[in-house]
Order: structure tokens, then C-alpha cells, then sequence
């Protein structure tokens, strides 16, 4: 079934019984100095997906936007709205996807509910057509999900009208499953949404759900020294990101943040290796699965005595590596940090 047929299909089973709109959002392009080239503000309401559609169809030539490290894009919409019709955030996701749109969450702006969905569906289209992620929270910004939602004055129901809210329920979350990998949001951060009533938020307000969820953070100025310690930290950040979902091996990472023992957690394991490299300082961390034989390595690049970028690779035998750092791809500041660091307090 396509996809605009399976999206009327939700919106006739669903009909008016997700949250009212009081207000329809503001949606306009933006001009120069601003990090996005359209910014919709408020409640999100049907029409707005079209809307949005106009406006990138009517641009000729954007002006190129680049948020920090992450690659240009010509497309960004920018993001403050506590939700509305989630039938309306679907068609919204799935004109992100179609156009290769990137979002972006301000200062002080929020992001909830439907809002949050649409945010998560950021993309850009790189070289041989392929997509990836483009999806950038300010510290000081807000981003939180939570499930879907009937919100309605009525005290009583006929049979036929719960039927037709639980259909619709279904639908929506079907939808989100079934297509969660092609809008690159993790199925995880889906099922883990579910669980949360309209009373409620799953905020992304920590460096270990912005990892978990692929998720950017932007907007601060992070020192980073080239020590053992803080190669440690990323590594074992990185494997947490890599095995949390994971209900074998990422019982242990769990048990660590829950039980708020991320001092055991990052202890230092035996064998750190530090060493000094053509372009800066090299530290291997040992002992990672499977069975203590993978090691993580992590290049630090200076620059007159500051580390400029970030290199980090899982290998099995590093010293075969050939210099001046590590084949990994290059690595925030942000995920050097412990995973319970809070993002408002990182904002500048």
C-alpha cells in the first residue's frame, strides 16, 4: 500500500480523536542569519505538510546552512511546536524523507509529541544518493516524545467509536514501525516512546540518549584534553551506544546508568596505551567483547598543543594500523563526556 493512501486510511480510522489543535502553526521561510530556511511555530494541524511542500518547491537556490561540524545543507526547517495532529506528523516525516530535508531544534525552542516524530525524520542526501541523518538540538533546546494520544470533552463512547480509536492507534503505530528505518529513526527510541501517556515526556535531555538516538547536540564549547581518561570515557560511551538495546550484552551498560554507577562503569581498565603519534596522541583502550579481544582506539590531533579533532575505530590489532590516526570517522566533543551529563547545563 502506498504511503498517502495508508496515511488517509489512519486519518479516516482516527478521525478527530488525537490531541486538538487549537491553533494552526506558523510557517514561513526564513531569510539570512538564521540556522534554518523555513520555521514552523506551533501546533501542528492538517494542510501543514502541503504548506512546507510549497515553500521548498518555490525556492530556487537556498543558501547553504552549516551547523558546526555536519555537512552543508539547502534545506533545513527549523522546529518549535508542542505537537498536534500526529496523522499531519506523518505526512510531514514522510516529506523529509521525499525532499531530503534537514531539521533543526533552536535555543529555547521545544520540540513534543508529533513535533518530536517530524524532527527525527531530518535527512540529507550526500553523494550516489545516499541519505543519512540531519537532525541538530540546540543544548538549550528541548526535544520529548511520547505516544500517541485521545484527547476529547465526550464522557461516554459508543462501541463503534472506541473500535475506530484503537484502529486508528494501531495504524499509527504501524506506520511508525514499518517505516522507522527509512526515516533512520531507531526502532528503540519507537517502543520506548509507547510507554510514555500524554501526561508524561521522553526527553532527550542527556549525552546518553542524544547518542543512543543519533541525535546531534550543538551549541557549546566543549574543552577536550588528550588523556587516557578521556579516551576512556568515549570508548566506553561508544560501546554503551552500540550494545544498550541489546538484551544480553547490554544488560550490564543498563545496570551501570540506572543503578547510577557510571564510576564503575568508566573505571580505567589494565593495558591503556598512550603513545605519541605524527599528528598528535594515540590511546588504545583494551578488553572489549567479544571476550576481551577488541580494542578501541582513539587519536587525538593537535594543533600548537590543542586537540583540534577526534578519531575513534574499534579494531583487533591496532599496531598494524599505519599513522597519523585511526580509520574511524571523526568524533564530537560531546561524546567524550559522561553519559549523564545534562545538555542544558552545556549550553553557552
Amino acid at each position: 500500500m502506498r504511503v498517502r493512501q495508508f496515511l488517509c486510511l489512519i486519518g479516516m480510522a482516527v478521525g478527530l480523536s488525537l490531541p486538538t489543535v487549537v491553533r494552526a502553526a506558523d510557517i514561513l521561510p526564513v531569510q539570512g542569519g538564521s540556522p534554518c530556511h523555513i520555521r514552523l511555530s506551533g501546533s501542528i494541524a492538517a494542510g501543514d505538510a502541503k504548506r512546507i511542500e510549497t515553500i521548498v518547491n518555490s525556492a530556487e537556490d537556498r543558501r547553504p546552512i552549516k551547523i558546526e561540524d555536519s555537512s552543508e545543507h539547502r534545506t533545513v526547517l527549523c522546529l518549535d511546536s508542542p505537537g498536534g495532529s500526529y496523522v499531519e506528523g506523518l505526512r510531514l516525516m514522510n516529506l523529509m524523507r521525499d525532499k531530503g530535508i534537514g531539521t533543526l531544534i533552536e535555543r529555547n525552542a521545544g520540540c513534543f509529541s508529533a513535533c518530536a516524530l517530524v524532527f527525527m525524520a531530518g535527512q540529507i542526501e550526500e553523494e550516489e544518493a545516499l541519505t543519512f541523518p540531519w537532525r541538530h538540538l540546540h543544548y538549550g533546546g528541548r526535544l520529548g516524545f511520547h505516544a500517541p494520544y485521545y484527547k476529547t470533552d465526550k464522557e461516554t463512547y459508543q462501541k463503534e467509536e472506541v473500535q475506530q480509536l484503537i484502529d486508528g492507534l494501531i495504524l499509527t503505530t504501524s506506520w511508525l514501525l514499518q517505516n522507522s528505518e527509512r526515516s533512520s529513526i531507531p526502532v528503540s527510541l519507537i517502543t520506548e516512546m509507547l510507554r510514555y501517556g500524554p501526561s508524561e515526556s521522553l526527553n532527550v535531555d542527556n549525552v546518553l540518549r542524544a547518542g543512543r538516538w543519533n541525535i546531534t547536540p550543538y551549541g557549546a564549547s566543549i574543552p577536550v584534553n588528550a588523556t587516557e581518561r578521556a579516551a576512556n570515557y568515549l570508548c566506553q560511551n561508544q560501546y554503551i551506544w552500540e550494545r544498550y538495546d541489546d538484551y544480553t550484552s547490554g544488560a550490564l551498560a543498563r545496570e551501570y546508568i540506572e543503578e547510577n554507577r557510571l564510576s564503575d562503569l568508566y573505571k580505567m581498565p589494565s593495558g591503556v596505551a598512550l603513545k605519541k603519534t605524527q599528528s598528535g596522541i594515540r590511546v588504545s583502550v583494551p578488553g572489549f567483547p567479544p571476550e576481551g579481544t577488541r580494542i578501541c582506539v582513539v587519536d587525538f590531533v593537535l594543533s600548537k598543543g590543542r586537540v583540534t579533532k577526534v578519531h575513534q575505530v574499534w579494531d583487533f590489532n591496532y599496531e598494524e594500523k599505519r599513522p597519523p590516526f585511526a580509520e574511524g570517522g571523526e568524533v564530537p566533543a560531546w561524546k567524550l563526556l559522561p553519559l549523564n551529563a545534562v545538555l542544558h547545563s552545556l549550553a553557552k
